[in-house]
């Protein structure tokens, strides 16, 4: 038995002979081309030390707050690269490496505090 549905990529009819049918045999690949681009993209995010690091510092911010002091091998264990050549600043005598809109400093007593910028 055919049945009429609407293609979830061009919206136009589609007769299916069967249940699993989706799209067009065209509009079928137009789709496959795209979940695999947003499924490289997710990939290669996770491979990004820059990436990886903001996502990092922002998690801690989510979970401690700004301004708290932490253990910095927690953030290691995570994957925070204090190397990378991050914007830093001085405020208040206290060296802030930004990450855009939020930044980490690390203090004397080697912890790590974490900042809204």
């Amino acid at each position: 038995m055919t049945e009429l549905i609407i293609c979830a990529v061009c919206n136009k009819p589609l007769y299916a002979d069967h249940g699993n049918i989706k799209y067009h045999p065209e509009c079928a690949i137009l789709q496959h081309n795209k979940d695999s681009i947003i499924r490289y993209a997710i990939q290669s995010s996770f491979n990004d030390e820059w990436w990886l690091s903001i996502k990092v510092v922002k998690d801690a911010l989510r979970m401690y707050g700004a301004g708290v002091e932490i253990d910095p091998v927690e953030l290691l264990n995570n994957g925070l690269n204090y190397e990378l050549p991050f914007t830093s600043f001085t405020h208040k005598e206290i060296i802030i490496n930004s990450l855009g809109k939020i930044g980490f400093s690390i203090n004397k007593n080697k912890t790590i505090q974490l900042w809204i910028l």
